[in-house]
């Protein structure tokens, strides 16, 4: 999949004013650190931000899972592609590298969501991890720290996923509406999770009622 110059630094022909540039088709990506510049690559058609992080491993040794790219102030998915990422000039990126403990984590979250519920506190309080044990299984919600339970993004993330997942929300997203709503919507059933504020809101009481009349029991 990659070509000869994502093992290193870009291979490019000379332009004009004698300024480099690259191959036809082809884009310039710069990988930028705290330090200043890390590796200049060629990305090809359609290469995804994996793609880079792949790329930047060969240039680099930095593993692929301990690295972050950053475009402006958006952390990248990895499968966004960097055609995407418009750019005059060569495309711009910052890596963030991930500690090494929270990378080796994050791989084991993502074959086994239940392994958060024996990580330490600093792992169950990394913000990736949980989100990744979050999007295999919604439920892993239990093991992240109560900072994390308090944030709406992820919390969101969960219920849509799985609505009993409400249960183990903050007390303060148990009675945010928009986070309420998208259990409800999902199974009446999520009321017996809600704040009170929820259970008087006339949009989500009609949503749980649509579904089961029985949800009357909550309000």
């Amino acid at each position: 999949h990659f070509g000869s110059s994502a093992l290193g630094r870009k291979r490019t022909r000379p332009g004009p004013a004698g300024q480099r540039s690259a191959p036809h088709g082809c884009m310039e990506v710069h990988v930028h650190t705290l330090s200043g510049l890390l590796c200049e690559l060629t990305a090809c058609p359609r290469w995804t931000v994996l793609d880079a992080k792949r790329a930047v491993h060969r240039a680099s040794g930095i593993l692929v899972r301990e690295q972050r790219l950053v475009h402006g102030t958006s952390l990248l998915r990895d499968d966004e592609e960097l055609s995407a990422l418009a750019a005059s000039g060569p495309l711009a990126l910052q890596l963030v590298r991930r500690p090494p403990l929270a990378a080796e984590w994050l791989e084991r979250v993502a074959q086994e969501p239940g392994e958060l519920r024996g990580a330490p506190p600093e792992i169950r309080s990394e913000r990736d991890v949980v989100a990744e044990a979050v999007a295999q299984n919604a439920m892993a919600l239990e093991f992240a720290e109560a900072a994390l339970q308090a944030d709406r993004g992820l919390v969101l993330l969960a219920v849509r996923r799985d609505w009993r997942a409400l249960q183990f929300a903050s007390e303060g997203l148990r009675a945010d509406r928009a986070v309420v709503l998208a259990a409800v919507r999902q199974d009446w059933s999520a009321l017996q999770f809600a704040g009170p504020g929820p259970c008087m809101d006339e949009e989500i009481v009609l949503a749980a009622v649509s579904q089961d009349w029985r949800a009357v029991l909550f309000v």
